[in-house]
């Protein structure tokens, strides 16, 4: 048992911290005698003064701990961010490739569109040059097998005309 708790209701006791308190003295016994509680002890002072050097040793460890860490995790997310631009920049050349592709491909389908239409021209215009030939042949001179044959052909050129005439006519 502790011997606060034996001079806690001792009359003595009172009146020397009443007599203590008039005299504006502050010391231990009055702090002791106005707490509720039992005053600090020896081991308890001991291990408080042990562990604070301890304790701002961890702290400071701690806080160096978390700078490097988050120095690391800076450093990982600018090696992150450099890596995902990389890959976006691949990603952008490669929807730039395809683009060039899709363009070349339309090109070419143009140029084949061209090229067809072109022949198709060709070959209408060689068609009519020559039925353009047989229409302006003198057929006085031709003996009545070839005069057929060339009367029988303005027929079809005739009407081939009229279809085309009635097909550009009629939506």
């Amino acid at each position: 048992m502790h011997c606060f708790n034996k001079l806690q209701g001792c009359k003595k006791w009172d009146d020397l911290r009443h007599t203590l308190n008039k005299d504006g003295v502050e010391g231990p016994v009055d702090s002791a005698g106005a707490s509720t509680r039992r005053p600090i002890g020896n081991k308890k002072a001991k291990t408080e003064r042990n562990t604070a050097p301890a304790l701002a040793a961890m702290n400071a460890s701690l806080k160096k701990m978390i700078t490097s860490f988050s120095m690391e995790n800076k450093e990982a997310a600018d090696r992150a961010a450099v890596v995902w631009n990389a890959i976006l920049d691949k990603q952008d050349m490669k929807i730039e490739l395809e683009r060039e592709k899709v363009e070349a491909a339309k090109m070419e389908a143009h140029a084949a569109a061209m090229k067809a239409t072109n022949e198709a021209t060709q070959l209408s215009l060689a068609k009519m040059s020559q039925q353009s030939k047989i229409l302006m042949a003198d057929m006085e001179k031709m003996d009545p097998l070839a005069r057929a044959w060339h009367e029988m052909y303005h027929e079809r050129i005739a009407q081939e005309v009229l279809a085309v005439q009635d097909a550009s006519v009629s939506p």
